[in-house]
């Protein structure tokens, strides 16, 4: 993964991020790849692993995601992916250190192939 690729689905600005790229699926798909493909930007520009929730749910907003009711059941679900850590209100997450990683490097390099794909077609 390099800060180009991130830099293709991602604003990057000062020690944040803003999720620019389209994510296509139900809410729950949309919730797992997001989340994977931020907590894994987080860790390689900032060195960040865990990252408030509050940011999570703001690049969920960020590409339209309206209903957030079911976002930490959904991550709970995927705890071959997930840790978190804390109170309801103050919940962080990181990712898992093998798998999580991995699915994480994966997902942003299809992301990036995708995006790569529809800008050949234009």
């Amino acid at each position: 993964m390099t800060t180009e690729q991130l830099g293709d689905i991602f604003s990057i600005k000062d020690d944040s991020i803003e999720f620019i790229y389209p994510i296509h699926g139900t809410d729950p798909k949309k919730h797992i790849d997001v989340t994977i493909c931020v907590l894994a930007a987080y860790e390689f520009l900032f060195g960040r692993d865990w990252v408030n929730s509050s940011v999570l749910a703001e690049c969920l907003r960020s590409i339209g995601v309206k209903n957030l009711a079911n976002f930490a059941k959904t991550l709970r679900r995927n705890d071959n992916l997930f840790r978190s850590q804390g109170t309801t209100k103050n919940k962080r997450y990181k990712l898992t250190t093998t798998e999580g990683r991995t699915t994480a490097f994966e997902t942003i390099k299809n992301l990036v192939k995708n995006k790569a794909g529809v800008m050949h077609e234009k």
